[in-house]
């Protein structure tokens, strides 16, 4: 959907991400409009949106940090205590986008998409808000739903079906449950009523994820408020560790490919996100892609 460089202030020697947004569509101008409104200590600070022709060009804090799919891949799962203190603060930012006058549902919430800038103290940021419109608002891609597959909730793969801040919150759950297990949610991100995960921390936080995940809309909790106040209660009554060696006793069978969407779906997804989807519970295997073959 775009380019994304480091750009140097030959002046200042300063580093910026600019985001190249070619052909700009209504989404694009949509996305760049948004950025310039923005304003959270979790969030990128835009220093300009800049259009150029066929191009928009958003000039943006450079993020010198990992991300969280990077640093679960690196690491394994990380201390369910860590996970909850990013989940507390992805709550705050979600909640900003939430209340905004005119709020704002990210539906790509995922570890791809923070950044990990210092553990202590706790420092993470939320980016790539491509896909961020209104609630109830649909912003597709040749007719077809939008998302990650593992970490959308079911209704952005269900024509008619809106989002809203809920939406957001399946995100949220499903990114803790990514942290605290180094795995995707089975069945491409639609749980059973009843899932058994392999190294979740027993207790309270498998409740809190359960109920952010919850397939039905009405089932999840109703505000990124609510979520915070569980996840506080976690810290409260302290976390179980789940031991990092159960998370990575996985079968031949997790590498089996996944289920196809519904028919009516279409998930964009390159090779090589698809590669390290799968293997992001193995840190110690490697992978070499090239982004122009189809071929893993």
């Amino acid at each position: 959907m775009a380019a994304v460089y480091l750009a140097v202030d030959r002046s200042t020697g300063r580093q910026w991400a600019v985001k190249e947004l070619r052909q700009p569509s209504g989404g694009a101008l949509a996305e760049a409009e948004l950025a310039r409104r923005l304003d959270h200590p979790m969030l990128p600070r835009v220093e300009e949106v800049l259009e150029d022709g066929d191009a928009v060009y958003i000039v943006m804090d450079y993020l010198a940090g990992k991300t969280l799919d990077a640093v679960v891949r690196e690491r394994g799962p990380l201390p369910a205590e860590l996970a909850v203190r990013i989940g507390i603060q992805l709550c705050d930012v979600l909640g900003y986008l939430h209340d905004l006058p005119s709020p704002v549902v990210c539906r790509d919430v995922k570890p791809a998409n923070i950044m990990l800038l210092a553990e202590e103290p706790l420092s993470i940021r939320l980016f790539d808000l491509g896909i961020a419109r209104a609630p109830g608002e649909q912003e597709t891609a040749g007719g077809q739903p939008l998302g990650t597959r593992g970490f959308a909730a079911p209704e952005q793969f269900k024509k008619g079906s809106p989002a809203d801040v809920r939406t957001d919150i399946y995100g949220l759950g499903a990114t803790l449950y990514t942290l605290v297990t180094g795995r995707v949610l089975p069945d491409g991100g639609q749980p059973s009523p009843a899932p058994q995960w392999t190294g979740m921390p027993p207790g309270e936080l498998a409740e809190v994820i359960r109920r952010c995940t919850a397939e039905a809309v009405e089932d999840r909790y109703g505000s990124c408020a609510e979520v915070r106040t569980d996840l506080e209660g976690c810290l409260a009554s302290g976390i179980p560790e789940a031991a990092a060696a159960d998370a990575r006793e996985q079968t031949s069978a997790d590498l089996e490919e996944t289920a196809p969407l519904d028919g009516e779906v279409r998930h964009i997804e390159s090779p090589a996100e698809a590669a390290r989807r799968k293997l992001m519970f193995c840190p110690e295997i490697k992978i070499l892609i090239s982004e122009t073959d189809e071929r893993v």
